[in-house]
């Protein structure tokens, strides 16, 4: 089994990012430059729309959010209000933890327990509008709004989807695909799990047949077949449609029609039997034609024309190519009495009059129309689309059709632009004339502006607060006849609260550390060694407990040192050769083999144990071991194994029936007949003959000479005594009877 795998960024998947290829997955991730985010990094970063309005600076945040920094007369998310209040100060000794101010004003404490509450002009619900997107709840607030957002989402208006695969969670064998507070995983292929997780086992099912090893690989899994099993026709050696058939050790071809040879490669020639004797013959695919020659006819040329009574008469056959039958560039084979036409590619027909429909095939994806042309097609697509087939969406956001910063989302045949504050219209194309009706009083000329207006006033109507005001640094501006003043919020001071006051004048940071001054306030950088608000705690370095092997550590100024308990092993307390260890006021010593006692002094003496069993005799040839010598019939390390004395079989095997071990010696049990220490003497009690036979046939020894006892064996007319002994060494014979010539034996 082959895998080809194409490299996947050569189609560029990453829009705005870097394609990174893993080379053993042959899959691809993409590397997002700074704020631009997605799977294919294919959103940009938010402040590319410029949404913070009235010079207000863009800064992006992650997951495609921003944040404005408004300029001193401007708040807002976008920098969308003008700062304009009314105060009222209260010298009441409250707190504004009490939350005093109604009607949604907002409380600012002021010195000796005095606060002011602002409140906008006009009170306005900024909700009413409820810009908050996919689901999420407006909350009304002073000047603004803020978005609470459903669990997956995100952003001033909960316009962002949390890309819950931005933490990779499908690993490297699975394409996340991010959902509205969820995720999916599509695996590779090899591969199953929520996370994609486990890699699936190809070659528990036992795939390959006849004996094969099934080899698991990434993906899929390699067959090893056995000698003869492989698939001969994997190679697909046939040629011109051959069928391969596969066989044990070989293959074979199944030619079609026309075709014949080991691989179907050659082309019969139908010709070749000479089908037409009286004519030409033209090869075809699998069949031949006959163009007869003047005066024949037939299928086969085998009809002679009018050659009754030996008239002869020539026939000559029509150009059948003369008035030019086939059309649009075909060719005109001529035979008798018809032709054939080899048309172009693109034409069909007896006559190639027809042109091919190559659109029958509806080779046009997405609905899109198919326009036949010679030997091909075009498809016209529909909007949305575009490729030779229309299989490639066309993003038409791409010529970025929202106008006045409106961002573009893309969709199938079409987008949508979500305009800007101030815009409306399909591209947001249309300002919006924020003076109608006329917000400006007292007959003050409006003047539209992008998402606001200005107004002119008239001679005694013009605020001095306005259209900026004076006051920095978020001072409350009030209007006075022929001028203005400030209040300042704390932290700043002067005419127009431009001045910072700065808290590190009074060197509130101590042990050498840095002030840092802050809007009503002031930070310090401590020196290393310190920490706390005013850098006046000593950083106790001992805490983490750094000194090892239980030594004491002593806390310094940026640092420590530490008082190491003493090593009692250089004194080398341990003798004989044993190893020390240092302990905590102390050392251990681990002896060798034969010594023992706390520094290893004292020699054990191996043989205090009895070692040796069954009487044998112990001594010590060098310390920490011992030698057995072993008493007669005992063997061993600790003689305590019995030797085997039987293991010889010392006793006669004709016999004996046993042999009987015992220590440092053995007995033999002996069969009926025989006895001796080994078995070896039988008793003397003569050869009987055949019970049949007269007294003066039974055997007689020779005088003073015993017979060993055996069964009489008759051979032939004679007896024959067969004798066990040790002693069988003479012939004897049979008296009163036949003899018995050198076959018995005389037991000595």
């Amino acid at each position: 089994m082959y895998f080809f795998v194409s490299d996947p960024c050569t189609s560029n998947p990453c829009v705005n990012g870097q394609c990174l290829l893993d080379q053993v997955f042959y899959t691809y991730s993409c590397v997002c430059p700074p704020f631009y985010y997605g799977d294919k990094c294919e959103y940009e970063p938010a402040c590319n729309s410029d949404p913070c309005l009235n010079g207000g600076t863009c800064e992006n945040l992650n997951n495609g959010d921003y944040k404005c920094h408004c300029g001193a007369t401007y708040q807002g998310d976008v920098c969308e209000y003008n700062a304009v209040w009314d105060f009222i100060t209260l010298d009441l000794q409250i707190a504004c933890n009490k939350s005093p101010c109604e009607h949604g004003g907002t409380c600012v404490p002021g010195s000796r327990g005095a606060f002011s509450c602002f409140k906008y002009a006009s009170f306005t619900d900024e909700c009413l509008s409820n810009e908050c997107k996919n689901g999420g709840t407006c909350i009304d607030e002073i000047a603004g709004y803020r978005c609470e957002c459903l669990t997956g989402t995100t952003g001033k208006f909960c316009q962002t989807d949390i890309n819950e695969c931005s933490t990779l969670p499908c690993g490297d064998h699975g394409t996340c695909t991010d959902g509205v507070d969820s995720y999916s995983c599509r695996c590779d292929s090899g591969y199953t799990g929520t996370n994609c997780e486990h890699e699936i086992d190809e070659c528990s099912s036992n795939p390959c047949t006849n004996g094969g090893f099934c080899r698991e690989e990434i993906n899929g899994f390699v067959c090893e077949c056995l000698h003869g099993y492989e698939d001969e026709c994997a190679s697909d050696p046939c040629y011109n449609s051959g069928r391969c058939l596969d066989k044990i050790n070989g293959w074979g071809c199944e030619c079609v029609p026309g075709f014949t040879g080991e691989t179907c490669v050659s082309h019969i020639n139908e010709c070749l039997s000479n089908p037409c004797p009286n004519g030409q013959c033209v090869d075809n695919f699998n069949s031949f034609l006959c163009k007869c020659d003047p005066g024949f006819t037939g299928e086969r040329c085998e009809g002679n024309i009018g050659n009754s009574h030996l008239n002869y008469f020539f026939y000559c056959s029509p150009d059948e190519c003369a008035s030019l039958p086939c059309f649009n560039g075909g060719r005109c084979l001529d035979f008798d009495d018809f032709f054939i036409c080899d048309c172009l590619p693109g034409y069909e027909g007896e006559q190639c009059q027809y042109e091919t429909d190559e659109c029958t095939s509806s080779p046009c994806s997405n609905n899109g129309t198919c326009l036949d042309g010679i030997n091909g097609y075009i498809c016209q697509c529909p909007f949305g689309w575009t490729g030779i087939v229309c299989e490639i969406p066309i993003n038409e956001c791409a010529s970025t059709p929202c106008n006045n910063h409106g961002r573009c989302t893309d969709g199938i045949d079409g987008y949508t632009c979500s305009c800007d504050r101030g815009f409306s219209g399909a591209q947001c194309e249309i300002n919006i004339d924020d003076c109608m009706p006329n917000p400006c009083q007292n007959f003050a000329r409006c003047t539209d502006q992008a998402n606001g207006f200005t107004c002119s006033c008239n001679n005694g109507w013009t605020d001095e607060c306005l259209p900026v005001s004076p006051c920095s640094s978020y001072g409350i501006c009030t209007d006075e006849i022929n001028g203005f003043t400030c209040q300042c919020i704390p932290g700043y001071t002067g005419l127009t609260c431009d001045e910072d006051i700065d808290e590190c004048a009074s060197s509130p940071c101590a042990n050498g550390a840095t002030c840092n001054d802050v809007v009503n306030g002031y930070s310090c950088t401590c020196a290393s060694g310190y920490t706390g608000t005013d850098c006046k705690i000593d950083i106790d370095e001992c805490q983490s407990n750094p000194c090892l092997n239980w030594g004491t550590c002593v806390d310094g100024i940026d640092g420590f040192s530490c008082q190491c308990p003493p090593d009692e092993c250089l004194s080398s307390p341990c003798t004989n050769n044993g190893t020390c260890y240092d302990r905590v006021n102390g050392y251990t010593c681990t002896c060798p083999a034969g010594f023992t006692d706390t520094n290893c002094g004292t020699n054990i003496t191996e043989c205090d144990s009895g070692p040796c069993m069954n009487g044998g005799t112990c001594t010590e040839p060098n310390p920490g071991y011992f030698l057995c010598t072993c008493s007669p019939g005992f063997t061993g390390d600790n003689c305590q194994t019995n030797i085997d004395e039987c293991a010889s079989s010392p006793c006669n095997a004709g016999g004996s029936i046993s042999c009987n071990d015992g220590v440092n010696s053995f007995t033999c049990t002996c069969k009926p007949g025989y006895s001796g220490t080994l078995c070896d003497i039988c008793f003397a009690r003569g050869c009987i003959a055949d019970t049949d036979l007269t007294s003066a046939n039974m055997i007689h020894p020779p005088s003073g000479i015993h017979i060993c006892n055996s069964d009489p064996l008759f051979v032939q007319g004679t007896y024959l005594c067969l004798c066990d002994g040790r002693n069988c060494n003479a012939d004897w014979t049979v008296l009163g009877g036949p003899h018995l010539e050198s076959l018995g034996g005389i037991y000595e």
